[in-house]
């Protein structure tokens, strides 16, 4: 860690100034599924499957003290899997800030998209493949399924499935983000396959479209303040308050939004995000949102999974405040487990810093008896902003920003080293 305190205006560094988490917190706002995807690495093993899932924090090599890379096991037993399923962009970065934080209590299992951009498989063959996943996963292992936007019906779809075949296979439950279950009365609806037709001669206009895209993504009045106070080395978000999650993040900048490569930078490959091409936004449209919102609907009735959903207030893509409430009344009362509103979260930003969703899961299934290690078992983080204003999740830094050449030290370098060393791993 960087000894120097922080100067009082930028903390300049040889890249880009600062500690890079404003930086991360303006990218992070682009990644929607109607605008950008994360290029999936195909698993070798896995090469005839729709999907494979990774680990974020393993590819990283991120550890900490008491939380991913020191701890494997909650009294004798492996951690629970968490299985993430992201949007139909297949982007693993919206939830990236909640990663550290999860990986204090789950083994992370986040769903990439064979072939990436070029897959073309069927929901139905990303329904089977998925959920021939989780059922193996979760032979000897409890699992919590949690499902983003077009992830939210993919994860209906799996959950329904693993309760008709496989008894639900230890599926602890369901948390279901901005769920697409509302597509048919969004406004991705009607301006997203507007967006997919212009193509050849109308082509230069599809840039400008997903300008059009990105108004229904961006809430600046939440997000530029924080950022700017990140800028200046100020505030950091609560979730990340740590010098070994700082360089994480920073990491992700690095070679996730900047395309640095080299040791320790191993997730760019994981979550660098690339933009659709009119053919595959109107693919994912098409085959995979409309079906999939509509094949998940026809199963909300008979589910038998304890769900809850945890949406944006002012989510503009998807009227995900209003499609809660009706998930709420359909899957009925028996396995409803609550609403979990994000004030001033817009559909990209919901697991960004406004929200700890690991805190969340502990609330909602408290009533599942669902064994999580407390949290005096894990890293301790101070409280951050609880109103529902601009600085939500944020709090004063407590400790000077790193320089980016230090990031590498924190994973695979030379203090990780040291710490998996004195734990004896």
């Amino acid at each position: 860690m960087n000894s120097k305190s922080s100067p009082p205006a930028l903390h300049w560094h040889s890249e880009f100034g600062m500690p890079l988490l404003a930086l991360l917190a303006a990218l992070q706002s682009f990644n929607s599924p109607a605008l950008l995807c994360g290029t999936a690495r195909r698993c070798a093993a896995c090469a005839a499957s729709a999907v494979s899932f990774v680990n974020p924090l393993d590819i990283d090599g991120f550890v900490e003290p008491g939380g991913w890379g020191t701890v494997s096991e909650h009294e004798g037993a492996p951690l629970p899997l968490l299985c993430f399923l992201p949007g139909m962009d297949g982007s693993l970065s919206t939830a990236f800030m909640q990663y550290p934080e999860l990986g204090t209590c789950f083994e992370l299992q986040c769903m990439q998209h064979a072939g990436g951009l070029d897959s073309r498989a069927s929901f139905d063959e990303l329904v089977a493949s998925a959920a021939e996943h989780v059922a193996s996963a979760s032979a000897e292992r409890k699992v919590l399924l949690v499902g983003e936007s077009f992830g939210a019906s993919l994860a209906i779809a799996v959950a329904h499935r693993l309760q008709e075949e496989h008894h639900r296979a230890n599926l602890l439950g369901l948390v279901l983000v901005n769920p697409a279950t509302s597509y048919e009365r969004s406004a991705l609806a009607t301006i997203g396959p507007a967006c997919a037709r212009l193509t050849g001669v109308l082509y230069p206009l599809y840039p400008l479209s997903l300008l059009l895209l990105a108004q229904l993504v961006l809430t600046p009045r939440t997000q530029a303040p924080p950022m700017l106070s990140m800028l200046l080395s100020q505030k950091i978000p609560s979730i990340l308050c740590s010098p070994h999650r700082e360089a994480f993040l920073g990491r992700v900048a690095l070679s996730a939004f900047l395309g640095r490569r080299g040791a320790g930078l191993s997730i760019g490959e994981v979550l660098k995000i690339d933009v659709f091409k009119p053919e595959d936004l109107d693919f994912r449209l098409r085959a995979w949102l409309q079906p999939g919102a509509a094949h998940a609907n026809a199963l909300l009735e008979t589910l038998r999974v304890p769900t809850m959903a945890i949406v944006g207030d002012v989510d503009r893509l998807l009227p995900s405040a209003d499609e809660a409430n009706r998930l709420a009344a359909a899957v009925g009362p028996a396995m409803w487990r609550g609403i979990v509103v994000v004030p001033g979260a817009g559909h990209a930003s919901t697991l960004g810093n406004r929200l700890n969703l690991l805190d969340e899961i502990r609330h909602g299934f408290a009533q599942d008896g669902i064994l999580l290690r407390s949290k005096d078992e894990t890293p301790n983080l101070p409280m951050g902003d609880m109103s529902e204003g601009i600085w939500r999740g944020m709090l004063d830094r407590p400790f000077p920003p790193l320089n980016p050449d230090e990031y590498t030290r924190w994973n695979n370098g030379d203090l990780a080293r040291d710490l998996r060393s004195r734990l004896g791993r």
